[in-house]
């Protein structure tokens, strides 16, 4: 592999912009009249967090005003009900931000519509039918933690058809009930083997209704590989697996090389610099919780080493990888009971670990066929979230599996930024699920041959904590 040390060609068509604005002031021009370009949650999207505020993005700024767009938008329940939402804007109305005024109920589909929205250059259409389906609940009756009766694979994330499977790539299952993991037994209950039926070596993750399989070492590609899932995987309800196509599952990893790093920088946000999607600050993870309150944030910063497959062997769909590894460093939060009472202690510096390979598809814009307007990027991760003070491990560290950013992505003065939007639902105290919603903001080293390296953690694990 070598560094990004130049934009391909094939690359800068892909995510063309035209030039102006700093970091957070990123335009392009629109030939096709004032449209949608991006939204969190994107349309027909699957797993969403219940927590997770709507976000929709535009080529020009909003004329309405507060109380228009109050009138203008909403979003609506399985029920045809709409939902009590907060509206803002952000980005001097080019964003629209709205946030549910309680949290969205699992495993429901929700519909947005608008009718009303304007721009100094006319009015904007939303697609016909603009839905998103929340996640199952994490915790409570079966009826609310199982998204069918039979205990199946709801969804492979790469599917290998509108995302292709890479020789880089890590397989994440979704199932339709949270899974036992003391049935988990890789090699036996659950297996990703050759065609000759060799096991490949793969670190395997699982929580809840999330399963991750990462092979220690890539895929050949071009060659079979067989996913195997037996009967004897239980759901926590008992229920035996109902493997279905995946009680062998075969596919041919893609080539992804010759492939080309590219390193991008979270920034801080220096206690200003707001994302022109959310209009929150940058990189912060705010941790909303009753135990520790709202106001509760740690300001995430590093390095990021993407791995792009061969974008002119890729222009539609171009898949990347972030290596098992990689690092995000943020800054202590005061453990505050109910954000009033101090605890005593901080959590020390919150370390997010990639505890997996991280995958994630450039995309063409589902809303616009403007060249001009911004490809869309998906990524999904698995994290670890450490914290330096051993007191505070009980209170926030632990595994974040499937962890989806959904964001733009464009290249302005040769350099790529990208954008995004995600939610996180972390444990506090192991007794109440916390929520903060990440507004990710990247930008690639203008100078790559002088970019940082890969920062690897070389420091031997040490036993901080312990339950009972």
């Amino acid at each position: 592999m070598k560094k990004f040390t130049l934009v391909p060609l094939a690359l800068a068509a892909l995510l063309s912009a035209c030039s102006g604005g700093d970091q957070q002031t990123v335009q392009f021009t629109n030939t096709r009249g004032p449209e949608l370009i991006y939204s969190y949650p994107y349309l027909a999207q699957q797993e969403v967090p219940t927590h997770a505020p709507v976000v929709l993005r535009f080529s020009e700024a909003l004329t309405n005003s507060d109380t228009e767009l109050d009138d203008s938008i909403a979003v609506f329940d399985e029920s045809g009900q709409a939902i009590k939402v907060a509206i803002s804007t952000a980005d001097d109305g080019r964003s629209l931000v709205l946030t549910p005024a309680s949290t969205l109920a699992p495993k429901t589909r929700y519909t947005i519509e608008a009718q009303g929205l304007t721009t100094a250059s006319g009015a904007i259409r939303l697609p016909g039918e603009f839905t998103f389906t929340t996640r199952a609940a994490t915790e409570g009756p079966a009826s609310q933690v199982s998204l069918a009766d039979d205990f199946n694979v709801a969804r492979m994330i790469p599917d290998g058809t509108t995302l292709p499977i890479m020789d880089f790539s890590t397989l994440r299952l979704q199932f339709s009930q949270p899974l036992d993991q003391t049935s988990l037994i890789y090699g036996e209950t659950l297996r990703l083997e050759t065609a000759q039926g060799d096991i490949i070596p793969a670190s395997v993750l699982a929580q809840g209704h999330y399963l991750s399989i990462d092979p220690m070492e890539d895929l050949k590609a071009g060659r079979q590989y067989n996913l195997v899932l037996t009967e004897e995987l239980k759901s926590t309800l008992g229920k035996s697996l109902v493997a279905g196509e995946f009680a062998e599952f075969p596919f041919t990893p893609k080539d992804s090389h010759p492939r080309e790093v590219m390193v991008q920088k979270a920034g801080d946000s220096e206690g200003s610099i707001r994302s022109i999607l959310t209009g929150e600050l940058i990189n912060a993870v705010p941790v909303k919780a009753l135990l520790l309150g709202e106001d509760s944030l740690s300001q995430q910063t590093g390095d990021v080493h993407a791995e792009l497959a061969f974008v002119p062997n890729y222009p539609e769909v171009t898949p990347l990888r972030i290596p098992k590894g990689s690092l995000l460093k943020g800054t202590t939060v005061k453990v505050m009971i109910n954000g009033v009472v101090p605890a005593g202690f901080e959590t020390g510096d919150i370390s997010v670990t990639f505890v997996s390979d991280a995958n994630g598809f450039l995309l063409p814009n589902r809303y616009s066929d403007d060249e001009a307007a911004p490809r869309h990027i998906q990524l999904y991760m698995d994290l670890a979230m450490t914290t330096a003070n051993a007191k505070a491990n009980g209170a926030l560290s632990q595994d974040l599996l499937h962890v989806e950013l959904a964001g733009t992505a464009i290249v302005e003065n040769g350099v790529m930024v990208i954008n995004a939007v995600g939610v996180v639902e972390p444990k506090a105290l192991g007794l109440e699920t916390a929520y903060g919603t990440l507004s990710f903001h990247m930008e690639a080293y203008r100078d790559q041959e002088s970019a940082p390296a890969m920062e690897l953690d070389n420091e031997p694990p040490v036993l901080l904590s312990w339950v009972p």
